[in-house]
């Protein structure tokens, strides 16, 4: 199992591939954070996109049952078997870890690997 950094120069384009080639991907949201412990926000929803906002520094999930805003993202990483890719985790500026779970097998965008 390996786990790449995502640049922060990076992001917008990243997550553009993520929205353009893993639509419609069943997801689950987790949160992990010290004051509120491990918690999945959303279960099994469809990944609707995923976007940065530079100007705000705000990364928003979209799926189709709601949107999970991360203020102040400090951190990106892919964890990925090869090609495939398993979870997106965004550490934000308060230490908390959001963590995006493909269900299905989806594959990472080709440059990353």
């Amino acid at each position: 199992m390996a786990n790449i950094p995502i640049q922060k120069g990076s992001w917008s384009e990243f997550f553009q591939d993520v929205s353009r080639n893993l639509q419609n991907h069943p997801i689950d949201v987790e949160v992990a954070g010290r004051e509120f412990g491990d918690q999945f926000e959303e279960e099994g929803v469809r990944l609707d996109g995923v976007s940065f906002n530079e100007k705000d520094d705000l990364i928003f999930i979209h799926t189709d049952d709601l949107d999970h805003v991360i203020n102040g993202p400090a951190e990106v990483n892919v964890t990925s078997q090869g090609s495939i890719i398993e979870c997106v985790s965004v550490r934000d500026k308060d230490g908390n870890v959001h963590l995006v779970h493909f269900r299905q097998v989806a594959l990472l965008p080709s440059r990353l690997f």
